[in-house]
């Protein structure tokens, strides 16, 4: 739960700080920040990535999932469930709306994305925290840039997020002990394209639909027990 705490904490520390100081923070330096640690997950990435037991069911599970979630469009329903929040709040109050409405905001953009999803199914299933403490730094400078323009409510969405990757943590490390090496380094690797994908997202070289690579996930373990059956 280290990864938990480090992310939920520093969305509320670096809220605090973004009410009082974050509209010093040129956007110079905010841009330049978040390249460093855009590259700083997608090397992350591509560590994850080379971790596979079976690199060929990485890839074949890659394609397969990313298929299936392309057909279900999870990366366009997402982003349109985010765009009906903020019409419903932009009907529903002032421009910026007030602190539940920042918190909610704050939330959702914390919260639903692939990089939660991963962070925490890795911390649970392999103890591995890395995923998550880049996530806390990510979330936490978008914090303190969200907070300096919306106020303290964005500090309240440190629960909700707390609640929701802690709840994911807790349910990978359940199933844990039921998961091989094997699995979990191939979940390691998949885990890691994504991140790669999304650093990539960061720096505007290539906006990938991310979300729409997590039934791989799901591809991976059918493949993986499908396999078990045979060797």
């Amino acid at each position: 739960m280290i990864g938990v705490l480090a992310n939920s904490g520093a969305v509320f520390i670096l809220s605090l700080i973004g009410v009082y100081v974050g509209q010093r923070i040129s956007d110079k330096v905010q841009t330049q920040v978040m390249t460093a640690l855009a590259l700083c997950a997608s090397i992350m990435g591509i560590q994850m990535g080379m971790k596979a037991d079976q690199f060929i069911v990485v890839i074949l599970s890659m394609a397969l999932g990313t298929g299936i979630g392309a057909a279900l469009d999870i990366d366009g329903g997402l982003a349109r469930f985010g765009e009906k929040i903020d019409k419903r709040f932009e009907k529903a109050g002032t421009e910026n709306g007030g602190p539940m409405t920042a918190a909610i905001q704050a939330s959702l953009l914390f919260c639903v994305g692939a990089m939660a999803i991963v962070g925490s199914l890795q911390a649970g299933v392999s103890g591995n925290n890395d995923t998550l403490l880049i996530k806390s730094v990510l979330d936490g400078l978008t914090a303190l840039v969200m907070a300096a323009a919306l106020g303290i409510g964005v500090g309240f969405s440190a629960l909700p997020l707390f609640i929701y990757q802690g709840t994911m943590v807790l349910f990978a490390h359940a199933i844990a002990p039921y998961i091989s090496d094997a699995l979990v380094a191939d979940l390691t690797s998949a885990g890691g394209i994504m991140v790669f994908a999304i650093g990539l997202g960061l720096m505007d070289i290539k906006k990938v639909p991310v979300a729409n690579m997590l039934p791989t996930f799901v591809v991976v373990i059918i493949a993986r027990a499908i396999m078990g059956m045979f060797m």
